[in-house]
């Protein structure tokens, strides 16, 4: 085949992965009862398990990962999210230290007010492309702290409808852009009801030669 391909005999070939696999190893998070969180552009809550994790209502994804499995899903409506209402409520440049900082002079609940965080269409769990996002119970006493304060539980609850598909979980390591602050950190923490491991940086140096040696 590599004569056909016009390549040299001595060519390596490299198997891939798919950047969910990946990341739940970089988390660590690679034991029974452990689940992932990265929140970014987009956001995915995954746990690995010994067998797939079909879910009825279809609102899990499973990956293979060599004997094992990842299960989990990812929603459009992350970071992403709250970058486009931060920069509707103050135009110009999107401060994420700011955004965070002012919704959480906020009590929980938002005073009432709801958000359906489905901007760009969603996948886990509802998987609608035309899916639409709204607020709802707007009130005049609410500021731009609140409609801050309900996207980020928005977001929450969407992440947590896939948690609650994993099934038993004892602890989440937590990552990505929109946890890298101490205040956003302590919102999914507090928000989750979790042990939670916050993860600054993706450990893959530390954990993949432990991972693929313990499975060869």
């Amino acid at each position: 085949m590599l004569s056909d391909l016009g390549l040299s005999p001595y060519t390596v070939f490299v198997a891939g992965a798919s950047d969910g696999c990946l990341a739940q190893l970089g988390s660590g998070a690679i034991n029974p009862g452990e689940a992932a969180i990265t929140i970014g552009t987009s956001g995915a809550i995954r746990t690995v398990t010994a067998d797939p994790r079909p879910d009825e209502t279809g609102r899990l994804f499973t990956y293979v990962l060599e004997d094992r499995y990842v299960a989990g899903g990812a929603i459009n409506n992350g970071g992403v999210a709250v970058q486009w209402l931060g920069k509707v409520l103050s135009p110009g440049a999107f401060d994420a230290a700011a955004f965070t900082a002012d919704a959480f002079t906020v009590a929980p609940g938002s005073d009432g007010l709801l958000c359906l965080p489905y901007f760009q269409g969603e996948r886990a769990p509802v998987w609608d492309s035309k899916a639409s996002g709204a607020f709802a119970n707007v009130r005049q006493h609410h500021t731009p702290a609140h409609f801050r304060r309900a996207l980020i539980e928005g977001i929450s609850f969407s992440l947590y409808s896939i948690l609650e598909a994993l099934g038993p979980i004892k602890q989440i390591s937590v990552s990505g852009g929109f946890t890298a602050s101490e205040p956003g950190y302590s919102c999914w923490r507090t928000f989750l009801d979790y042990r939670c491991c916050w993860k600054k940086k993706m450990m893959l140096r530390r954990w993949a030669p432990r991972y693929w040696g313990g499975m060869r």
